[in-house]
């Protein structure tokens, strides 16, 4: 049987993940234009890498999730996790599975610039 370490499943996560990166720089260019528009390449890839590992922390892993939580982070400001009741709210049920996180977060946020936002 096949035994796969802990450090080795880590790493083989990291690598997966840093295929985001252009994936997630696609997506910033392509859906929000105008967050990046005075961004510089180091700058969307740093941004998308803090997006990455604070989505982790949350429970969020695969690309989806983590393109809501930077589609959030554009919306809302990259501390949007630690501002809003609301997205603590989300974050920390434990009754809901990643991908309906993700789901909510995106609705919250519609949801919070449909009532003016800050």
């Amino acid at each position: 049987m096949l035994h796969i370490r802990k450090q080795q499943m880590d790493t083989m996560r990291d690598a997966l993940k840093q295929t985001y990166v252009p994936r997630l720089l696609t997506f910033m260019h392509e859906e929000n234009p105008e967050a990046v528009a005075e961004a510089t390449e180091e700058e969307c890839r740093e941004l998308i890498q803090n997006c990455i590992d604070k989505a982790g922390e949350y429970g969020l892993h695969d690309l989806y999730e983590v393109q809501q939580f930077l589609q959030c982070m554009l919306w809302l400001g990259t501390d949007f996790d630690s501002r809003h009741e609301w997205v603590q709210t989300i974050l920390q049920d434990s009754d809901l599975s990643s991908d309906e996180k993700a789901d909510a977060l995106e609705d919250g946020a519609l949801d919070y610039w449909s009532k003016g936002g800050d």
